[in-house]
């Protein structure tokens, strides 16, 4: 998550407040665009798009991996997100 500019608190927020994307079963994915403002390699971008895959083990949440692209959404898209 470090490499790739997430933080455990960005990835809880997705997981409570993102909207749900079809991976495969039996592992979910949820994404949410943050329209913050962030800096990556280099680079300033006003929004940062993240997708966590996870499965569910009980009443625990297992993350597989995490997905960020950096951009910018227009400001509908980040609202549905």
């Amino acid at each position: 998550m470090d490499k790739r500019g997430v933080s455990e608190d960005e990835v809880a927020d997705a997981l409570a407040g993102g909207y749900d994307v079809n991976v495969r079963h039996p592992r979910k994915g949820r994404r949410k665009v943050f329209t913050s403002g962030y800096f990556m390699e280099g680079r300033s971008y006003p929004h940062m798009e993240l997708t966590v895959i996870y499965a569910e083990e009980g009443d625990s949440f297992v993350i597989v991996t995490v997905i960020a692209r950096y951009g910018r959404w227009e400001q509908s898209d980040a609202d549905n997100l």
